[in-house]
């Protein structure tokens, strides 16, 4: 069973073609590190919490994950782009906090439920698994199922953000009317979005440039739970945007994991 998020919250998420990154395999040493940080395995004797949580300051905590979970929200993938890892790597469970150096002054402390957005964090979880777990991974491209991100047949439903807008957006879910919204998002940011909902690559080829605001506009108080069918709810959101996805071939990154152990003990 691979971890779930426990909350829903979906930031500029998941970029996924193709990707710039080192043609060979990054050292600890080239990243930066967390000042203090933990690995433990989850209890399960009671309540599991799963998730991932960024607080002022930058402390990080990941609950409830596994290994190929842990690649996944440091390296910004989806599970269909990690290969090569040993069974445990997706059944073990862990526990990670972490705390960045003062001097890092992180600044981004946006999060999705398998998301951390500030870079920098990022690359001190990555630090951290290639330390503590040994993990050595190379990068590869192969063919697979894309999904390009189009206009429909009527004008967008969105409208350009107003001035002030945040210089990063994010699709959220309007508890309230059952609902995805765009606030100041790019279509970029869009097709993040997608990519993490349907599990493979999404390419924004909208031609639409900016950053967009969306929100429905009446609560229909029948309308299921849009999280019980995620897929079908991002679809549907999708229509009333005025926009569609079509499936193609194309190369996509993928990460592969040459050698990793279990974690040392803290």
């Amino acid at each position: 069973m691979k971890c779930r998020p426990a909350v829903l919250s979906f930031p500029a998420l998941l970029p996924v073609l193709l990707p710039v990154f080192a043609s060979t395999p990054w050292t600890a040493a080239e990243l930066p590190e967390f000042e203090v940080a933990s690995i433990k395995p989850t209890d399960m004797s009671g309540d599991i919490k799963v998730g991932t949580l960024v607080s002022p300051g930058g402390k990080v905590r990941i609950l409830g994950c596994e290994l190929k979970g842990l690649i996944r929200v440091a390296f910004r993938l989806t599970y269909q782009r990690v290969s090569g890892a040993p069974a445990w790597a997706e059944e073990v469970k862990y526990d990670v906090e972490a705390l960045p150096p003062k001097a890092a002054a992180i600044q981004d402390f946006r999060f999705g439920a398998w998301d951390i957005s500030d870079e920098r964090l990022r690359q001190m979880l990555q630090s951290l698994l290639i330390d503590r777990f040994r993990l050595q991974f190379h990068w590869t491209t192969k063919m697979a199922d894309v999904y390009v991100l189009k206009r429909g047949g009527k004008q967008p439903a969105f409208h350009p953000a107003g001035a002030g807008a945040p210089s990063a957006g994010r699709v959220r879910l309007v508890w309230s009317k059952r609902q995805f919204a765009l606030e100041a998002a790019t279509m970029q940011e869009l097709a993040d979005f997608l990519s993490g909902v349907l599990g493979g690559p999404v390419l924004d080829r909208t031609g639409l440039r900016g950053r967009f605001d969306y929100t429905p506009k009446s609560a229909d108080p029948d309308a299921p739970d849009p999280t019980v069918d995620l897929t079908s709810s991002a679809l549907s959101f999708l229509q009333d945007l005025h926009l569609k996805l079509e499936r193609t071939k194309g190369p996509v990154e993928v990460f592969v994991v040459d050698h990793v152990e279990k974690p040392s003990p803290n």
